[in-house]
């Protein structure tokens, strides 16, 4: 019997991007006391099972971030607490599974604009998750540089 041997190939090292996406310290600030005063909103949300009520209640929620991200597209400046609110209700799995959907579609750049301005308001590690939305929108929009720009907790 023959042995086949398998080379290790290093994978190349990206380069940094050149993308810079600062987090707005006043923002910040108010945001992290807006998140808290959410955590009760954010614990129902990670207590929720799949029952007729609980399914009501996420898809009032997805309505509530779509209708964030058409204000912002229509020049509406959202304060922290809403900012706050809609990072609490993206928490939930299946909620923010559905925007992943918008990332390829005709609104594609809209979540992206929005996505951008929330990861700019969002300490870390609370950005994680919108960070990751708004990776996914930038790659399938073939925006690679800011796909791969690595979010500090600045």
């Amino acid at each position: 019997m023959s042995t086949t041997s398998v080379a290790s190939v290093e994978p190349t090292p990206l380069a940094e991007p050149s993308v810079d996406l600062p987090l707005d310290p006043g923002l910040s600030r108010h945001f992290t006391q807006c998140l808290a005063e959410h955590a009760e909103q954010d614990r129902e949300v990670a207590a929720t099972g799949d029952d007729a009520d609980t399914k009501a209640a996420r898809r009032e929620r997805l309505r509530f971030v779509l209708t964030q991200i058409h204000a912002a597209d229509t020049g509406a400046e959202l304060p922290a607490p809403i900012l706050a609110q809609v990072v609490v209700v993206l928490r939930d799995n299946s909620i923010r599974y559905c925007f992943y959907t918008l990332s390829t579609g005709p609104r594609a750049r809209i979540c992206q604009r929005f996505w951008t301005r929330l990861v700019t308001a969002i300490p870390a590690p609370q950005r994680a998750q919108t960070a990751m939305l708004l990776a996914v929108t930038a790659y399938t929009g073939g925006d690679t540089a800011l796909a791969t720009r690595r979010s500090g907790s600045r």
